[in-house]
């Protein structure tokens, strides 16, 4: 989780996180200036967790995905334009009438 908003509302409705937290609820402002101001500091203790978990045979890092992103896609049905459609769109009418 990367939201600054994310974690701070986490902070105050998951035990984990208020676990991890202190049981302290920080405001986001003050998380994403924490993300911010200790950024090489927060890099450096990944790789340090990482090194551990692959010394201890935790992980084998065969594969790592780095990237999460999810797109919500707009192509339902009712979005889709088939030939038939597309031939009587407007647009399309219009321009066989100005290349005839």
């Amino acid at each position: 989780m990367f939201s600054s908003r994310q974690i701070a509302k986490h902070a105050e409705e998951n035990m984990v996180y208020m676990y991890l937290s202190g049981m302290d609820k920080p405001d986001f402002r003050t998380i994403c200036r924490f993300k911010i101001e200790c950024a090489e500091q927060i890099e450096e203790a990944f790789k340090m967790t990482v090194n551990v978990a692959k010394n201890t045979g935790l992980v084998q890092l065969k594969h790592i995905a780095i990237d999460g992103t999810k797109i919500k896609a707009n192509a339902s049905s009712a979005n889709l334009i088939n030939d038939g459609r597309n031939k009587n769109h407007p647009r399309n009418i219009k321009e066989r009438n100005t290349n005839r």
